[in-house]
């Protein structure tokens, strides 16, 4: 299990406009809360439904019970995110879910190392319920978590386009949190995302359990990161050109002034011996 941030408009579409204008405008849509989406996923294939983490301190109005057969579960929290009540409402939502399907316990749930999976209340639950949890390592998720290796990107993409086509079919610029509910309910293709977990729990070596594919896709992901090797004649254009930057000029540093006092001092004493002088020869 692993969850997800939904925003509308995360990917840029097309636009069709006048050769050199300036402005060029598109209908966008938007939403002032957050969402939370929790998904879960085995080995086999199997896609559970959606869950969903609003903020605030009410169920969303409107929700109807046709709409309610097709998810998880709503959850509320302060400011969206996942915490440790939500997360034990999922693992309830979780655990009657498995009792529906007859699945046999105890059974493995696999999760990354965020501290609200790893809360009092929800490794108590678990205990006492048959769910075993493994966590994942840390820091490793986009190495060893099927969801974020091969299920989440495409979801995504599939709800950008479901978000297009929401948009052109509205004239309103505000989505609701029944809307919100409504589009990934919509965009939540089982079987696309269940063939997707099956290759993303193999490619991560989790299942089938293999080392040598998880190694395999961790040196793949290595060699991703690393920029490659730019042309000798690329490097000297770029050398020359951009990377030339004028001398540094520091302003000169302000020296203090000093004064010889002693020189001073001199003068005082030679200007007084001769008004001395003059002022014994007048008398």
């Amino acid at each position: 299990m692993d969850e997800t941030f939904i925003q509308p408009d995360q990917g840029a579409d097309m636009v069709i406009a006048v050769t050199g204008s300036k402005d060029v405008a598109q209908r966008t849509m938007t939403t002032s809360f957050h969402t939370t989406v929790v998904a879960c996923c085995s080995a086999d294939g199997t896609v559970l439904p959606p869950f969903f983490v609003f903020p605030g301190e009410r169920q969303p109005k409107g929700l109807e019970n046709s709409l309610r057969q097709q998810i998880f579960g709503v959850a509320l929290a302060a400011k969206g995110w996942i915490n440790a009540a939500t997360f034990l409402e999922w693992l309830q939502s979780f655990d009657t879910w498995i009792g529906q399907q007859n699945v046999l316990k105890p059974v493995v749930l696999l999760f990354d190392g965020a501290a609200v999976h790893l809360c009092q209340p929800g490794l108590a639950y678990a205990r006492t319920h048959g769910i075993e949890l493994l966590c994942l390592p840390a820091n490793s998720s986009h190495i060893t978590q099927p969801l974020d290796v091969s299920v989440f990107r495409s979801f995504k993409r599939t709800m950008n386009a479901v978000f297009r086509d929401y948009r052109l079919e509205q004239t309103g610029s505000s989505l609701s949190k029944v809307d919100i509910i409504k589009l990934v309910v919509r965009a939540w293709n089982y079987e696309a995302m269940g063939s997707n977990a099956v290759s993303g729990f193999a490619t991560t070596g989790l299942w089938p359990i293999s080392k040598e594919a998880l190694l395999q896709h961790w040196m793949q992901f290595d060699r991703k990161s690393k920029v490659e090797e730019l042309p000798l004649r690329l490097k000297e254009k770029i050398r020359d050109e951009v990377l030339v930057l004028p001398p540094v000029v520091t302003p000169p540093k302000k020296r203090r002034r000093k004064i010889d006092t002693t020189s001073a001092m001199l003068l005082n004493d030679c200007a007084s011996d001769d008004v001395h002088q003059e002022y014994i020869s007048f008398f």
